[in-house]
Formats: structure tokens, C-alpha cells, sequence
């Protein structure tokens, strides 16, 4: 078993160990002495002590022949009557409360140690008292009347507040504090604070807008399972992670999905048999495996759900049935194969004019009709080309090589990043012709006689060097222009 699940099953045990009443708890503690063959002198004599008070109460009370805890006075007449050993006295010394221990001995909780505050601080819930204190930082900030209710005003006032403070006063949290803690947007805590609304009703409006479904499995995310707790987001994630915790039915990129009926029956203690992870992957996916199969842009499968509806959302990704993909496909194949030839192909402008010469994992993703993950472990396989050429943490490989790997034809010896200079992107192109980024791109996507863009790599595109300056020498005034923008750029500096 590894470290990690070890761990996680230790804190479910902890976990359900505390919520057991007192007398149970030490039941509990003595069965495990005797499974590891401790003799009793070896227990802690603190414990030894309340579980026989424990037991001296319930038998004056069975003596008694009361079904509730006793008094002191009737426990004092019990406790002569049958000689027992522990009086009151002692009992109200060791417990720091008679009242407590005949509470516990009848199955009561006993008020919570500094250890056990500080465990349930980690792994349980937001208390209520908590809570109020989230939406009591909030009203402050609203009593001064904002012009702005944002998250970004209130942080402002947070941090001079905070800065400000002085003697026993409590800082003000921040929004991010507040909004993990309670898996509230901002709206809704500032609607609470206001008294626009109330807590529990902003809880059931978030429930039905967080995740939902259309299709046959309800699938939740971690911020929904918050909610369901009454917990921030971490301590949600952290409880997804418990050994016990049902698997996540569906894993897309870094996002899990578990079944709703699974989550709510653990919640409330129910344990079922564990399923594997990430069982139902083979029949949904994502927006980009729709776009591969349909041809679709990603943002007309958002906007226009007339064109293909989700099955549902979960940790804020979209999810399609694979089954109603390939039905759409089948019944749309003409203009599926329309579409997927109009659109770009690596490194060409979206009209197909040209070919580009490079290749990135973007588009080589969308050639071979495979998502970017598929892709990208592609270029992780032995003896794939060496990329000619680096942006951010984009590579960029020559688009005859990554042909020749796939054929299985002998690749040419290139050092990495060969041809870095042969290629510039948007930023250092629009340095280089005197234009901010902003005015460059508004330039680059208007002008009608700009070379188009040979690559794009890390969310940016990459032209070829000698385009450029080809298209500099066509017109001796374009290369007079951008002298003069630099000239400007330099005397304002």
C-alpha cells in the first residue's frame, strides 16, 4: 500500500473515530489495547479512570432504574447503596463537570479537545459561528457604503483596514478566504452580507448552476461536493482524496466528476464497493474531442447548443455523449467533411492559401483528428523529431520531419532549435516594427497584404523572418513607416 493511501485511510479513520460518542471512543480505545495485547498498565490512566466512571454511572442509573442520566444527589444515594468507588466528587474533578460525565455515559458528546478543534478544523466543515464571522468582515465593508460592490474594492478595504488595526481587533479576511471557505461566488456572500438573500438559499441556487446533467449519470465536482459539506473547496478535494471516497467517475484534463448518488450515500455513512477511476472516459467527451470529430469551432459548441447539446457540466467543463457525436456525424457527413476541410490545417491561415513549413502540437492534433493530449504524447515518443525551434514552452518541429517520422522514413541529423531565427512571434514582430502589441495585432489582422503567420505556438503566432522582410522590400514607404514609428518610439523615450 503506498505512503499516500495509507495516509488518507489513517484520516478517515480519525475522522469517524471522532464523531463516535465518548463512551464509545473509549470502548473503542480499550478493544484496541487488547488487539495489540496491551496490559492495562500500559494505557494512559487518565482513560483507565473515566471509562470506570463512565461505568459507575450507568450502574447507579440501571439501579435506579432511571433512562436518563443521573442527578448528583441520585447518584450519591446509588453510589452508597452499591459502594462503588468513584464518588461525585472525584467524578466532577476528573470530568471538570458531573453533568458532563453522566451526559457521556448515556452517549453524549463531550465538549471538544483543543486536538480534536484542531483536526475538525482541517478535515470538517465551516461552523456556523465561523461562517457569520465571513459575513460579519463583509456587512463592515458594506456599512461604509461602496460606490462598487466588486471583490477587488473589498480587498482594498480589507488590506487598510488590516493595516490600520490595533489592539485585540480581528483582521478582516480576503475575498479569496471567504469565497474558498464558503464555495460561494462573491455575488452570493455579498448578497447574504447585504440580507439580500439567505445563506441556505444561496447555497440551493449555486447547487442547481454548479454542475448539472441532461443524461443518465449526474456527475458533481469538487466545489459542489464543498457545498454538500459545508466546506471550502480544499477540504473538499482533500475529502475526494480519502482512501474510503468514491472514485471519480470521470476525469477530464485535470477536473474529476464523481457520481452524485455515490458522494451523497457516503456523506451519509454508507460505504459502498470502491469502482475503478475514470470508468465512464469512453463514453463522453470533451469540447475539443467534438471539435476533432465534427469540424465545430469550440465556441459554437458553447453558444449554439441547437447544433449539438451537452450532456452536462462538471467542475465548469462541457461534456457530450460520444453515442449522440456519432449520430450527429453520421447524419451530417457532408458538412462534417466540409468543415473539417475549411478548417486550418497546422500553420496555414484559415483560408488554406499555403502550407506552412512547421508544425506544432496544436496543429498537429487538429491533421490527424486526435486531441491535444493524444498529440502531445506523440511527440514524447522515442526517436520523434527534434524540434527546430522554441516559444514559451511551445515547440515548433519542420513539418517534413514529423511527415518522415510518421512514415517510418529516416529523419536528417538537426541540432535543437536550428532554425530559432528563421522565425519571430507577435511580440518580438511588432518590437521589431515599431508598433505596441495591441496596435500590431489590430494591424496584422486587417491588413489585407500582411504575410500570414506560419505557425502558432503557445497561444501566439510565429511568422517566417524572410516573409516579413520580403514584404518590407515590396514597398520602399512600408519600410520608410516603420523607421519613422521607431524614431518617434526612441525620441519618447
Amino acid at each position: 500500500m503506498s505512503q499516500t493511501r495509507r495516509r488518507s485511510e489513517l484520516e478517515a479513520l480519525k475522522r469517524r473515530f471522532l464523531v463516535l460518542a465518548e463512551v464509545d471512543q473509549l470502548d473503542f480505545w480499550r478493544w484496541v489495547g487488547e488487539q495489540l495485547r496491551v496490559e492495562r498498565r500500559a494505557f494512559d490512566d487518565e482513560l483507565v479512570r473515566r471509562h470506570e466512571t463512565l461505568d459507575c454511572i450507568r450502574r447507579a442509573a440501571a439501579h435506579l432504574r432511571l433512562a436518563r442520566s443521573p442527578k448528583v444527589a441520585e447518584y450519591e444515594a446509588a453510589q452508597k447503596a452499591l459502594e462503588l468507588p468513584w464518588s461525585w466528587q472525584r467524578i466532577h474533578r476528573l470530568w471538570g463537570s458531573f453533568a458532563v460525565a453522566a451526559d457521556v455515559a448515556f452517549g453524549a458528546k463531550a465538549p471538544a479537545s483543543q486536538q480534536e478543534r484542531g483536526f475538525m478544523s482541517r478535515h470538517g466543515g465551516v461552523s456556523p459561528s465561523e461562517r457569520e464571522e465571513y459575513f460579519t468582515a463583509v456587512r463592515r465593508w458594506l456599512d461604509t457604503n461602496p460606490p462598487v460592490r466588486s471583490a477587488a474594492a473589498y480587498d482594498a478595504y480589507a488590506r487598510a483596514y488590516n493595516y490600520r488595526l490595533a489592539g485585540d481587533r480581528l483582521p478582516l479576511p480576503r475575498r479569496l478566504t471567504i469565497v474558498n471557505a464558503l464555495a460561494l461566488s462573491w455575488r452570493d456572500v455579498v448578497a447574504v452580507a447585504a440580507g439580500e438573500t439567505t445563506h441556505p438559499a444561496a447555497v440551493r441556487t449555486r447547487l442547481e448552476k454548479r454542475d448539472w446533467s441532461r443524461g443518465r449519470d449526474d456527475l458533481v465536482g469538487s466545489g459542489t461536493i464543498a457545498l454538500l459539506i459545508g466546506a471550502g473547496r480544499e477540504r473538499a478535494i482533500r475529502l475526494g482524496e480519502n482512501a474510503d471516497f468514491p472514485r471519480p467517475a470521470l476525469v477530464l484534463g485535470h477536473r474529476r466528476g464523481w457520481l452524485r448518488d455515490e458522494v451523497e450515500s457516503y456523506l451519509r455513512g454508507e460505504r459502498r464497493p470502491l469502482l475503478p477511476a475514470n470508468r465512464l472516459r469512453e463514453q463522453y467527451l470533451t469540447a475539443a474531442e467534438v471539435t476533432a470529430a465534427t469540424g465545430l469551432h469550440p465556441k459554437t459548441l458553447v453558444r449554439d447548443r441547437h447544433a449539438l447539446r451537452p450532456a452536462g457540466m462538471v467542475a465548469g467543463i462541457s461534456y457530450w455523449l460520444r453515442d449522440e457525436v456519432d449520430a450527429y456525424v453520421a447524419a451530417n457527413r457532408t458538412d462534417v467533411s466540409r468543415r473539417r476541410a475549411e478548417r486550418a490545417k497546422p500553420g496555414t491561415v484559415a483560408s488554406g492559401r499555403r502550407q506552412s513549413r512547421f508544425v506544432t502540437k496544436m496543429s498537429l492534433a487538429r491533421e490527424l483528428g486526435v486531441s491535444f493530449a493524444v498529440a502531445a504524447g506523440l511527440t514524447t515518443d522515442r526517436g520523434f523529431p527534434t524540434p527546430v525551434a522554441h516559444f514559451g514552452r511551445a515547440p515548433v518541429w519542420l513539418r517534413a520531419d514529423v511527415e518522415a517520422h510518421l512514415d517510418s522514413r529516416p529523419l536528417p541529423a538537426r541540432r535543437p532549435n536550428e532554425l530559432q531565427d528563421e522565425l519571430v512571434d507577435s511580440a518580438s514582430l511588432a518590437d521589431y516594427l515599431g508598433y505596441s502589441l495591441k496596435s500590431f495585432r489590430r494591424f496584422a489582422a486587417r491588413s489585407p497584404t500582411f504575410p500570414p503567420p506560419a505557425a502558432r505556438a503557445h497561444a501566439r503566432n510565429v511568422w517566417l523572418r524572410a516573409d516579413v522582410e520580403a514584404w518590407l522590400d515590396e514597398d520602399a514607404r512600408r519600410r520608410d513607416m516603420r523607421e519613422r514609428r521607431l524614431a518617434r518610439r526612441s525620441d519618447a523615450r
